[in-house]
């Protein structure tokens, strides 16, 4: 019995770490975004199995705050959607910045679906968040899947900063 209390508490010790680290990544701040997907990357594979890389192009340096925690947020919740319902042997995150805009793309291997069909009553909001985001951000998003091949979510941000549909800045 102590010992079942001891691996319960170990792991929700574990659970709150993950979720702090989601809720405020402090990696973005001080190593950068492509540190901080690769970290992500290397922590996915690590809790899930999921075989996970991340390759970027450009300097992302450049890039306003506000844009690189879009990108990172996107990625988070697009690896998550990877996780809980692609039944995904690998995940590939690249990002590209060109002048004015970046870019980020998540592709896996796993179970697809069919774009063309209304999906079923969902539970999570994941595709939802991502549309807010890139929609918050002036950006556009473009999701293609194939039943049995995999999903490719590509994401195109103004790298200079982002507003909001009302105006605001937000990420």
């Amino acid at each position: 019995d102590l010992r079942r209390l001891h691996d319960t508490a170990t792991s929700l010790a574990q659970s709150v770490r993950h979720l702090s680290h989601d809720l405020h990544p402090t990696v973005l701040q001080h190593t950068g975004l492509v540190s901080a997907l690769t970290a992500h990357c290397a922590e996915v594979e690590r809790l899930y199995g999921t075989a996970s890389s991340c390759s970027a192009e450009g300097n992302f340096g450049s890039l306003a705050p506000e844009a690189k925690l879009c990108l990172y947020r996107i990625a988070q919740e697009a690896l998550r959607n990877v996780i809980a319902h692609a039944g995904a042997s690998r995940a590939d995150v690249r990002l590209l910045h060109t002048g004015d805009h970046a870019e980020l793309t998540i592709a896996d291997d796993g179970s697809g679906f069919d774009v063309t069909r209304p999906p079923k009553r969902r539970r999570g909001l994941g595709l939802v968040s991502i549309a807010e985001r890139v929609r918050f951000a002036g950006g556009t998003l473009s999701i293609t899947a194939e039943v049995g091949k995999g999903t490719c979510v590509h994401v195109r941000i103004p790298a200079n900063g982002l507003v909001r549909s009302d105006g605001r800045p937000g990420a």
